[in-house]
């Protein structure tokens, strides 16, 4: 669905993990979509630059943390 969009397949992956666990850290995702911290890095870059993530406040939360983000916003 998302490459369909131009959203890579790395991207894809991270985007799905955090669909499965709303609220994981950076950390977290990264092990869980089982890439390199740079293409974790890049693929974090691509979904934030779609509009599809947005990382919580640092000021409200102990360590970042990426959300995903409104639905109707990302997709409008």
């Amino acid at each position: 669905m998302l490459q369909s969009l131009g959203v890579g397949a790395d991207a894809t992956t991270v985007y799905l993990e955090l669909i499965a666990e709303p609220g994981a850290g950076p950390a977290e995702l990264a092990a869980r979509s089982g890439l390199a911290e740079h293409e974790f890095n890049q693929a974090v870059a691509q979904l934030d630059r779609f509009g599809l993530i947005e990382p919580v406040d640092p000021g409200q939360a102990a360590q970042t943390v990426l959300r995903l983000a409104d639905p109707e916003l990302a997709f409008s």
